[in-house]
């Protein structure tokens, strides 16, 4: 059971990595309000290839949804696991093309609900904790 929510925990960390860390550049929301502000974007990150990929509208609706996210990245996560945990892993499966394609349906689908649930929740105490300060 340790390893969902480690699955969970990864499965976020790399949409939030993927979509708002500060090191691949500015993050999708300010690049939706102003995509021209050059002043902002450029000097924002280390490795600054999110601009890149939010010129198209696809990459700007998909990195601004973290269930979409969660469908990608579960996936990823699952395949590292698998392979880490082994069967100590709680999405454990036998090595055959269905149950392999069964795998990657379920950890999608879990880590869409988990990284957009998580991601809510994170929202809703910033906001809380926003309105204590003032």
């Amino acid at each position: 059971m340790v390893s969902v929510f480690i699955f969970l925990m990864v499965c976020y960390s790399l949409a939030f990595l993927a979509a708002d860390a500060k090191i691949f550049g500015c993050d999708t929301t300010s690049y939706k309000e102003d995509p021209t502000d050059t002043d902002y974007i450029n000097p924002v990150g280390i490795l600054r290839i999110r601009p890149l990929f939010l010129r198209f509208h696809f990459f700007q609706e998909l990195l601004s949804c973290y269930f979409c996210m969660g469908i990608w990245v579960g996936p990823v996560t699952h395949l590292l696991m698998y392979y880490t945990f082994g069967e100590r892993y709680w999405f454990f499966h036998e090595n055959t093309t269905n149950t392999w394609i069964l795998g990657y349906l379920i950890t999608s689908l879990t880590s869409a609900s988990g990284c957009y649930l998580i991601d809510r929740t994170a929202v809703l105490l910033e906001s809380k904790s926003e309105i204590q300060e003032d």
